[in-house]
């Protein structure tokens, strides 16, 4: 996403004309204050005939986002005209019910900051591998840090990361983590959102994401009452990090 100077996150289209990201990011915005770009790969490189620019008509926030914990952190951005379906832009494919992804290989894609120290976000599009960690491991891990000695995981979160110099940072905000479908390893499904972390790439320190399949209930009743938009399972033909 792009507010007409500066890129302050991401997000990941889930039907032609609907993008998911953190509600962090909505936050005192309007449909008004930002664009969506697709297509991008190079921040600098924004008119090539892969670009598609889109403005928002909508924004839905969880109610229940709590900026504190990290709850429930997702929200739907409705566009005002769909996105051509063509490569590089497509919808990604949801998370297999009821299968999990602990100590899985998977990866983030964003534009935030190289690391913590960083003054600039990368122009390029960063994809990082990273393993999913469990949520016993992760709380443990967690309160053996100074950050959270009492740490609880919210069931809406999922960890990943906790290898050094390997990590969301900021600015990768909304954007998707991402799993490969098992038994088809060309094809990725979305697992997470980037949600908080406590520094960047630190060792035995996960970061937070938001639980896609833990929320589908919610995005399902989104797609199919109030935004008028019948959920389906889309194939992927290319991986869109809008």
């Amino acid at each position: 996403m792009q507010n007409l100077i500066n890129f302050f996150g991401a997000g990941t289209l889930v039907t032609e004309n609907i993008v998911i990201t953190a509600a962090h990011l909505m936050l005192d915005k309007t449909i008004n204050d930002f664009g969506i770009i697709g297509g991008a790969w190079d921040l600098k490189q924004l008119a090539g005939k892969t670009i598609q620019w889109r403005t928002a008509t909508r924004i839905v926030s969880h109610p229940d986002f709590n900026k504190m914990t990290g709850a429930n952190n997702i929200a739907l951005i409705v566009l005002e005209t769909s996105f051509v379906m063509k490569p590089p832009i497509g919808p990604i494919c949801w998370p297999t019910s009821g299968v999990s992804f602990d100590r899985e290989r998977c990866l983030v894609a964003g534009w935030g900051r190289p690391d913590f120290l960083a003054k600039n976000y990368s122009y390029k599009q960063k994809k990082i591998d990273l393993p999913i960690v469990s949520r016993s491991d992760c709380e443990s891990l967690l309160r053996r840090t100074a950050f959270v000695r009492s740490f609880q995981l919210d069931p809406t979160i999922l960890c990943a990361g906790g290898e050094r110099g390997r990590d969301a940072c900021i600015g990768d905000g909304g954007s998707p983590l991402m799993c490969p479908i098992p038994g088809h390893p060309a094809i990725y499904e979305l697992v997470g959102i980037v949600n908080s972390g406590f520094s960047c790439g630190l060792e035995n320190v996960p970061a937070l994401y938001t639980n896609i399949s833990h929320m589908r209930p919610w995005i399902e009743k989104q797609l199919n009452d109030e935004l008028n938009k019948p959920y389906k399972t889309f194939p992927i033909y290319n991986i869109s990090y809008d």
